[in-house]
């Protein structure tokens, strides 16, 4: 396998942007916020999220997205079977 150039998945990106996840964590009965890193929206407050890795299932994505970004680990996970929405 190899890997893309740098302008060649900067454009694909452009046409297809990568899948997603956002979290609405809580802990002690609080919402969980994360200062983002990366753009969009970069040193903002914001819900944990991320990109889903090829073959993730929805369990892994959110519990490895929530240890990498606050270091806490799901007990229960639900989700709210909305459809994902893409830009226009």
């Amino acid at each position: 396998m190899h890997a893309l150039k740098q302008d060649q998945y900067n454009k694909i990106k452009e046409h297809m942007p990568p899948p997603c996840v956002n979290l609405l964590v809580t802990y002690q009965n609080k919402l969980i916020l994360t200062i983002r890193n990366n753009e969009p929206a970069k040193d903002t407050w914001f819900t944990p999220g991320g990109r889903i890795i090829k073959n993730e299932t929805l369990e892994e994505v959110v519990k490895r997205v929530l240890s990498e970004e606050t270091g806490l680990h799901p007990t229960t996970i639900t989700h709210n079977n909305r459809r994902p929405s893409l830009p226009s």
